[in-house]
């Protein structure tokens, strides 16, 4: 079911409220199919971004199974955690059992993390990976953390200011770790707001009640998702299953 909120904030935003999680991941899968088809259309190639964690992992198993010319098809993550590409907490590694089968296996994925030994090295290799693919993506699916955070842009992090710049000269930013995360690599909103459909997909009274927060006044430092709502560049689609 979709409807408009209101917003004082920033514009409005586009509820996709489902009865159930398996209610979403189909309508969220069946949208962003949606989403692909129409950009291949106008383009010799698709970009898709998604977001790790446990969130969107059904539905991506369900895109998988898309009716779509998935060879082109490109797939790169709104942020990575710096582990090597077998490590369980990599978003890359979670996007090939999940994505990458089925239809999709012919899709080509595009990390973010490079494994450098030199890690300015391998995030400008990123930065310059990212900056061939087929811009604005056919959709960004972004996740939301209890504390507010968006790819890997966390409450009062250092650069967090520049990261959310709508003006922001570069792709990726470096986060460092801290409060025992590792470090990680993240799109800036700038980058990510580079695309046809902005999704946040969100799951469970807390995460609405958070989101809630978000479209309130305040410091983005305090509630990073806050930048979400305020931004003008695209309409924001929040899909939500209680």
């Amino acid at each position: 079911m979709k409807m408009k909120a209101e917003s004082a904030a920033g514009p409005v935003p586009i509820e996709h409220r489902f009865e159930d999680r398996m209610s979403l991941d189909w309508g969220l899968a069946a949208d962003l199919a949606g989403a692909i088809r129409a950009r291949l259309a106008e383009a010799e190639r698709a970009t898709l971004v998604v977001s790790g964690g446990s969130t969107p992992r059904e539905m991506l198993g369900l895109l998988a199974s898309a009716d779509l010319d998935w060879s082109r098809v490109d797939v790169t993550l709104a942020d990575e955690r710096r582990v090597p590409a077998s490590d369980p907490a990599s978003n890359a590694a979670m996007v090939r059992r999940t994505l990458l089968v089925e239809r999709a296996a012919a899709a080509r994925l595009v990390p973010l993390e490079r494994n450098d030994a030199d890690p300015e090295a391998g995030l400008a290799a990123a930065e310059a990976a990212l900056g061939d693919l087929s811009w604005p993506a056919a959709a960004v699916v972004l996740g939301m953390g209890t504390d507010g955070h968006f790819a890997s842009l966390f409450p009062a992090m250092e650069g967090l200011e520049a990261a959310l710049a709508l003006d922001a000269p570069n792709r990726l930013v470096a986060v460092p770790g801290l409060a025992g995360r590792e470090p990680r690599i993240s799109q800036t909103l700038r980058s990510l707001l580079d695309c046809r459909r902005f999704v946040l997909h969100i799951q469970g009274e807390e995460k609405w009640r958070i989101m809630e927060a978000a479209r309130t006044s305040g410091a983005v430092d305090g509630l990073p998702a806050r930048a979400l709502f305020r931004q003008r560049t695209r309409p924001l689609d929040v899909y939500w299953a209680p």
